[in-house]
């Protein structure tokens, strides 16, 4: 096989793998986004013991009103993700309140950044990055923020309707173009 030949067969391949781009994307953002609308949700309805958590516990000023940021943002946060709808904006808010959630209550897994991000063997669960509770959702929100929501997402649907309305037609992306 000669060396044009591969690079033919290679960029088919890298252009179809474009298409699944969008439906990753889509299961990441329904995914984790309702596992963290869930959580959000959990939240608010319990939101005393989350305030006194925050409170007595994070040392967290003004708990009650930060706990109740905390759980909207993620009750709407993560709804927003799950159709896909201001997609970035609602990732921000979510990584805002995940980084806030690393630097209180798993302020530990910093300090053991450098060896065990991955969880070595012989790492104690909670002093690794990966497995702490805010991880997923803040990878998920940094992918969102970085990459977007992907076409399968109610962004879409919406950017093509203003484009439409202010005259602005614009045909969508093409992977193999």
């Amino acid at each position: 096989m000669n060396l044009e030949r591969l690079g033919a067969w290679y960029g088919t391949a890298a252009r179809a793998l474009l298409w699944l781009q969008h439906p990753l994307l889509l299961a990441i953002r329904v995914y984790w986004g309702w596992s963290l609308m869930i959580d959000g949700w959990g939240k608010m309805h319990h939101i005393a013991q989350i305030a006194q958590w925050f409170g007595h516990d994070l040392h967290i000023p003004f708990p009650t009103v930060n706990a109740w940021m905390a759980a909207g943002t993620e009750a709407i946060g993560g709804g927003l993700l799950v159709i896909g709808l201001a997609s970035r904006p609602a990732a921000l808010a979510v990584l805002i309140t995940m980084t806030v959630a690393f630097l209180t209550s798993d302020v530990g897994v910093f300090h053991t950044l450098s060896t065990d991000f991955w969880c070595y063997e012989g790492t104690k669960l909670g002093d690794c990055v990966v497995l702490s509770a805010p991880f997923p959702y803040w990878f998920m929100a940094i992918l969102v923020l970085v990459l977007g929501p992907g076409l399968l997402a109610a962004d879409g649907a919406v950017g093509i309707w203003w484009r439409r309305r202010v005259g602005k037609v614009r045909s969508l992306p093409r992977p193999w173009a």
